[in-house]
């Protein structure tokens, strides 16, 4: 997550302009938010919307721009404006979800 949240932002994005990249991004941040909850609700999906009836159902105060990603995961574009609108929206509860998960420790 830190790579396109992190300090270098704006030279990621400028990296992120393909139309693939940005509908697999938009769908990876509603598949993380549904992930953070799925194993303790003893769930599973693929599909984009179930995740997002679940990750909205989750994060009640952020249910709007959850649907957001959903809808735009649909529809392939060049613009990443609106996408990352999303992504600055949600940035807060995923960096928040992000450090509660307990960080594993390989010794190789």
């Amino acid at each position: 997550m830190d790579c396109w949240l992190g300090t270098d932002v704006e030279s990621h994005r400028a990296t992120r302009s393909e139309e693939g990249d940005l509908q697999w991004l938009i769908k990876r941040v509603v598949r993380s938010l549904f992930e953070a909850v799925s194993f303790d609700l003893n769930c599973n999906s693929q599909d984009i919307y179930p995740c997002a009836k679940i990750a909205a159902q989750q994060f009640a105060p952020q249910k709007a721009i959850i649907w957001r990603p959903a809808e735009l995961a649909g529809v392939t574009t060049d613009q990443p404006a609106p996408i990352f609108a999303v992504l600055d929206g949600l940035a807060p509860l995923l960096r928040r979800l992000q450090n509660q998960c307990p960080r594993l420790e390989r010794s190789l």
